[in-house]
């Protein structure tokens, strides 16, 4: 323990060293940059087929079951892909990535990504199913279909909300 605390004093200072420690932190914050960046990405889409569907979204009774049943499945796979992402965490994801693809830093941006997307797909949706139903209610009442909605009134009300989850997820470990 003595030697350890021996060889933190005096510390290092060459400019290679300093050169070098610059260079690695420089390359972390691009690993967590681009994690994030690809988590978004990915779960951004998965967060809009995991957002809980609704009767009023299937129009007529005579193609509704078929587009009810299809909306049941690709919610429900959508949901169990995105807890599974989101139940591993990074470490286990970074071993699995190190044994798929080797090491260097390309699968600590893997891992982030993975565990990110399972966190964030579960916030978006869920940020999504929150929007004030009066809201889609009068945009479907203009006659807008559920593109419509997502893109006019769920998307900009959730935006601020959004980057706040989306920042905060990039400062966390």
């Amino acid at each position: 323990m003595g030697r350890f605390v021996a060889g933190l004093w005096p510390p290092e200072t060459s400019s290679g060293f300093l050169r070098a420690t610059v260079q690695l932190v420089v390359e972390t914050f691009e690993i967590s940059l681009l994690g994030t960046v690809l988590a978004v990405l990915m779960a951004f889409p998965l967060a809009i087929i995991g957002t809980r569907p609704r009767g009023e979204e299937f129009g007529s009774a005579s193609r509704g079951y078929l587009l009810w049943a299809a909306r049941f499945f690709s919610y429900h796979t959508a949901r169990i892909f995105l807890n599974v992402l989101r139940g591993i965490p990074e470490l286990m994801w970074a071993l699995i990535f190190v044994v798929a693809v080797g090491l260097g830093p390309f699968p600590g941006v893997l891992a982030l990504a993975a565990h990110s997307t399972g966190v964030l797909g579960k916030l978006y949706s869920e940020i999504f199913e929150s929007v004030d139903q009066p809201l889609v209610e009068m945009a479907r009442s203009t006659g807008a279909g559920e593109v419509a909605v997502l893109a006019f009134v769920r998307i900009p009300v959730t935006l601020p909300v959004f980057l706040s989850y989306t920042l905060f997820r990039y400062t966390q470990p």
